[in-house]
């Protein structure tokens, strides 16, 4: 006994939904989910034809209604996790994370609501602030020559064709 409503195609065809007459949403033979087309290339594909900008223009909303994060998770092969979202527990800054638990508590960029941006830090307090606590190495190149270069002993290093300065 079937129980609950479906909708099938049982032959090898695509599944349409329009509204006006018109073809809005597509479900390929190979289970690819076409929005605004008829020849979906990924598993879901949104494609719009007008010249709105904005949050009007085409594109995906994610709204989080309540306490929680608004978050695209990016999960390679069951065990790698990526985050891009706003992170409600934390004044609502927007992060990029590598993070295998699903709570932005890893380490990424944040770009708080002032338009700081943080990279290994979750607090950024200029418009660019660079920390860490494994000791990596900050490096700026302009071609091979002209380089900057912050390191392990926090010392900032300027080269340029003519040699460098180490500053302390």
């Amino acid at each position: 006994s079937v129980v609950g409503a479906r909708v099938f195609v049982r032959s090898n065809q695509e599944l349409r939904i329009g509204t006006n007459d018109t073809e809005r949403m597509r479900i390929d033979s190979s289970g690819r989910v076409g929005v605004g087309t008829s020849s979906p290339a990924q598993l879901l594909h949104i494609k719009g034809d007008n010249s709105t900008s904005g949050y009007l223009s085409p594109g995906l909303t994610i709204e989080q209604d309540g306490d929680g994060d608004a978050a695209i998770n990016f999960l390679l092969t069951g065990a790698k996790r990526y985050l891009i979202g706003v992170d409600n527990s934390d004044s609502d800054k927007l992060k990029i994370f590598s993070d295998d638990n699903g709570d932005f508590s890893g380490s990424g960029i944040t770009i708080d609501t002032s338009g700081n941006v943080g990279i290994g830090t979750q607090s950024p307090s200029q418009i660019l602030s660079v920390g860490s606590s494994t000791g990596r190495t900050f490096t700026v190149n302009q071609g091979t020559s002209n380089k900057t270069i912050l390191d392990n002993d926090y010392a900032l290093e300027l080269r340029s064709n003519n040699g460098y300065q180490l500053i302390h």
